[in-house]
């Protein structure tokens, strides 16, 4: 950020909370060093605080960095499309550059949350400081995925994977007794 003009750049850690104990060993320890060290260290960020300026420099390791950075390689295209296909579908020009809709795909609000797989039901992650209109609308989408069987839907998928597994000669049957025998050990 030097190059920037900015003599004491605000150091954030890019981590899954702003507590200091949210995050993996590695931003953890990296945590606590950097608290110790003489620059201007602002605690961990999370991801919804790079682009609202909480920070100047973001540091995160290379797997995470490389992946972010991809990320937002896609916004010109992603924004660029969104304009276009505004200007082409809205006959006013007024409406065709308001943003609300653009605004609202990228807006979590509208969905709420997304969905935890992996339990026998319809279970929503939301953000702990989620609006009330957040949580409305996690509601609305898990009621939604009940009323189109989600649930059932990727128990089919998996139960026809595993078998597929058998026919592919992937897993030799002979191994166990049982196809039921075979998932309990999956599990």
């Amino acid at each position: 950020s030097h190059h920037k003009g900015i003599e004491n750049p605000r150091i954030g850690l890019l981590s899954i909370g702003e507590e200091k104990s949210k995050g993996n060993t590695l931003t953890k320890q990296a945590n606590e060093l950097f608290s110790v060290c003489p620059f201007n260290f602002v605690g961990n960020i999370e991801g919804r605080d790079i682009v609202r300026g909480k920070a100047d420099v973001i540091v995160c390791d290379g797997y995470v960095g490389n992946i972010l950075l991809k990320f937002a390689e896609t916004f010109h295209y992603l924004i660029t499309e969104k304009l276009r296909d505004t200007f082409e579908s809205v006959p006013s020009l007024k409406e065709a550059v308001s943003l609300s809709n653009l605004r609202k795909d990228f807006d979590y609000q509208e969905r709420g949350g997304v969905p935890l797989l992996g339990v026998n039901g319809v279970s929503m992650i939301c953000h702990g400081t989620s609006s009330p209109r957040a949580i409305c609308n996690a509601i609305l989408a898990a009621k939604q995925m009940v009323d189109d069987e989600i649930v059932a839907k990727i128990q089919e998928a998996i139960e026809t994977y595993h078998v597929g597994i058998f026919t592919r000669g992937m897993v030799r049957l002979k191994d166990w007794r049982s196809f039921q025998e075979w998932r309990d050990k999956l599990d």
